[in-house]
């Protein structure tokens, strides 16, 4: 482990509707930090903030509500506009929608002076979810080596291009002549959003009627793993089919966003739109070239390599590999609080293990699943001591591939079970270690109640992973304040990765 601490600075909170930030840090100073969740703005205690504050003293006094911590004297707890003591009795929503890069997660104010998320966290958001589809592209990518490392074309079918080939070349051939008659004849809605695609509008290159495994998509962008489909009338009636096809896309690590015919062709402008936020909002790196991904040339179509469209049936492809046989990666949040992370690690396509001691806050992880649209994905949602529960995964032989861990300074079980950090940090990590895989993918160990340096939980989980090899990253989960561009620390965190 490198004796170097890092930044880790939160992501972009651009909301869907793309006008605005759904969250930003405003100002921080005089121990209190100015925050926007969504529609309402909030101060809340920061002691570490010993430098005046930035912006006008009427900004901090036109806000929705303020946390007041005892540790000024004061009695504490929120107040909000018109001095009203509780949530229920304001205007204010009791819970509202906020978005990080499409995941949609209820946010309130809670007795703790949290929101029901840590914004600061996002960077794990994102690590995690890069992380578990880079694992799934990389089964992918590797099947097809095995499969067919360098097909041959026909003579005058144009040649291969190295670096874009999603299919197997049996599949190809099977499909290539449906595929070059279905982008032959596109239907309008089709054919309206080629016109805006193949412009460059979104500042990506997306490539139309790709094959991809067994199926033809209607455009995709490579580099930022994007499938987009646009539905005619017949994709009413085949709903459960499409379900089917998006889970398997999802399983080589793309996304997937649909539009219907008549919203590309009268609403092109807010097609163009959703593309554009959909593209900023994925964090992911391009794909390599001579990766084992190739392409074919219609000699007919000088835009681009291998750009076929469509869908196929199934049935036809009868003893052809399918994803059944992939491992999914088994994730595990522990003191998961209300599961942004695990709803991150839901869409990447992982198994997700959720627990926490609270029974309340685990209704609040089912309402972020639903509000998410991920009720009908796999998540155990465990109500557990985080120690017990270990220990009885690790007598069950049950094992995990991922684990993320933020565990408090105090805590209790729901059978009165008490945690002192202190005393229980090296004994959580031991019984972590004994039910991770034999190749585990990472493992995340974030704290608020260490107050030493980031260096003491790099140190601790290197010493966890020992003999796992990868590497540790250790440092700070830190936003950028908005009025004088500070980065603020707000939190300590470390990082086993292979």
């Amino acid at each position: 482990m490198k004796n170097e601490l890092k930044i880790f600075c939160g992501g972009d909170w651009l909301s869907l509707s793309m006008d605005k930030q759904d969250y930003e840090l405003l100002d921080t100073g005089e121990g209190e930090k100015i925050e926007r969740f969504g529609p309402y703005v909030f101060v809340r205690p920061y002691e570490d903030a010993v430098w005046k504050k930035t912006l006008d003293k009427k900004v901090w006094e036109k806000i929705d509500g303020k946390f007041w911590s005892s540790k000024v004297g004061a009695k504490s707890g929120w107040t909000f506009k018109n001095n009203v003591q509780h949530p229920m009795l304001h205007k204010m929503q009791k819970k509202w929608e906020m978005s990080y890069k499409g995941v949609k997660f209820l946010a309130s104010p809670t007795p703790f002076r949290h929101l029901g998320f840590f914004p600061e966290q996002s960077t794990h958001w994102d690590f995690i979810e890069e992380k578990i589809k880079s694992y799934y592209s990389s089964i992918f990518l590797n099947r097809e080596k095995e499969m067919h490392p360098s097909p041959t074309l026909p003579e005058g079918e144009g040649e291969m291009v190295p670096g874009y080939f999603t299919t197997d070349p049996k599949l190809w051939k099977r499909l290539k002549d449906r595929a070059l008659d279905m982008r032959k004849n596109p239907t309008k809605g089709e054919k309206v959003a080629w016109d805006v695609l193949r412009r460059n509008e979104t500042e990506f290159h997306f490539r139309r009627q790709q094959i991809i495994d067994r199926f033809i998509v209607d455009f995709v962008c490579l580099e930022k793993r994007l499938i987009i489909e646009v539905d005619g009338d017949i994709h009413d009636f085949k709903k459960e089919e499409d379900k089917e096809r998006s889970e398997i896309l999802k399983k080589f690590g793309f996304e997937i966003i649909r539009f219907s015919n008549e919203e590309v062709i009268n609403k092109t402008d807010n097609f163009l739109h959703k593309v554009n936020l959909k593209l900023k909002t994925i964090s992911r790196n391009s794909l390599s070239f001579g990766e084992g991904w190739g392409g074919v040339n219609d000699p007919n179509d000088k835009s681009s390599f291998g750009e076929y469209r469509g869908g196929v049936d199934n049935s036809d492809l009868r003893g052809v590999d399918n994803t059944n046989d992939i491992k999914k990666i088994k994730f595990l949040n522990l003191f998961g609080y209300t599961g942004v992370a695990s709803l991150f690690a839901l869409r990447a396509g992982a198994e997700v293990t959720h627990v926490d001691a609270s029974k309340q806050t685990l209704e609040w992880v089912k309402e972020n699943q639903k509000v998410a649209g991920m009720e009908n994905m796999s998540m155990r949602i465990i109500l557990d001591d985080a120690l017990k529960f270990l220990a009885r995964e690790e007598k069950r032989g049950i094992k995990y591939d991922a684990v993320i861990m933020d565990p408090p300074k105090f805590g209790r079980g729901p059978k009165g079970e008490e945690w002192k950090i202190e005393r229980d940090l090296p004994k959580l990590l031991s019984l972590v270690r004994k039910v991770l895989s034999d190749k585990p993918l990472f493992v995340i160990l974030n704290s608020y109640a260490i107050d030493s340096s980031a260096l003491s939980l790099g140190y601790t989980l290197e010493d966890t992973m020992q003999g796992l090899g990868g590497e540790i990253k250790q440092g700070e989960l830190c936003l950028l304040e908005k009025s004088k561009g500070r980065t603020i620390p707000l939190s300590n965190t470390a990082i086993w990765s292979l």
